[in-house]
């Protein structure tokens, strides 16, 4: 008999007391778009084990890399938070992005 793994909101009993399993398989990361030498990027809440331009949970932003007047990067700063506090990770791209670049706006 094989065992299963548990439930996103299953209630486990130990003899210490109760947990309950809270499992994210989420990431915020940059999703493609825009024509061959040309990218633009649409920052996405997606689940992890998926490819990169498939179906997301939520769009909180965009990246153009080719603006230099105006802030390249638009992020919905309070959706970002709601996900990070939900347990979502940054991709390593975007983390990297947001280290590194100045031209930032939080909406």
């Amino acid at each position: 008999m094989s065992e299963s793994r548990p439930q996103v909101g299953t209630i486990l009993k130990f003899e210490f007391g109760y947990a309950i399993i809270w499992l994210m398989a989420a990431t915020v990361r940059l999703m493609r778009l825009g024509k061959k030498g040309h990218a633009t990027y649409r920052i996405v809440v997606i689940d992890k084990r998926k490819p990169r331009n498939s179906s997301y949970i939520e769009a909180i932003g965009t990246y153009d890399p080719h603006l230099t007047k105006t802030p390249a990067i638009q992020i919905k700063k309070e959706k970002l938070a709601y996900w990070q506090g939900k347990g979502a990770e940054l991709s390593d791209g975007f983390a990297k992005l947001l280290k590194g670049k100045k031209r930032i706006n939080f909406v």
